[in-house]
């Protein structure tokens, strides 16, 4: 039973894969000031307003989040991406985040060495961002 409406992502578009990378960030019991950041610059890029994202937060942490599965791989592709986002805000993915990136990955046929790709490829992008943040402030990017 989905539970009251106002809790319910929609399964397509741009709140069910906010959903699931709000459940990524919350996986391992609390949320850090990098991934609630994520989560709204997520949000921002998906043209959901801020108001949803502390909204859902607050249902998810409440327990009464419901979210959908994504409807079929390729869209379980791209929230696994949002998810590695989520998950790698703070530095490093937690085992529990994952463990819930293994779990959605393996139901849509990806296996283990897909998310550590994701992941890694996450980390690759922010590290080129960080270089070229640096680049742009006149430093020469090297110890970034």
């Amino acid at each position: 039973m989905r539970g009251p409406a106002s809790a319910w992502a929609p399964a397509l578009g741009p709140s069910g894969l906010l959903g699931w990378a709000i459940k990524t960030a919350l996986a391992d019991g609390k949320l850090d000031e990098n991934e609630e950041q994520t989560l709204v610059a997520l949000a921002a890029k998906n043209s959901v307003p801020r108001e949803r994202v502390i909204s859902m937060l607050q249902m998810a942490r409440m327990g009464e989040l419901r979210i959908p599965d994504p409807p079929d791989a390729p869209t379980a592709h791209a929230w696994l991406a949002a998810m590695a986002a989520v998950a790698m805000s703070d530095g490093a993915p937690q085992p529990q985040e994952v463990a819930l990136m293994t779990a959605v990955a393996k139901k849509y046929g990806f296996c283990d060495a897909d998310v550590t790709l994701l992941l890694k490829q996450t980390r690759n992008q922010r590290l080129s961002e960080v270089r070229e943040a640096v680049r742009a402030a006149g430093g020469n990017g090297a110890s970034a």
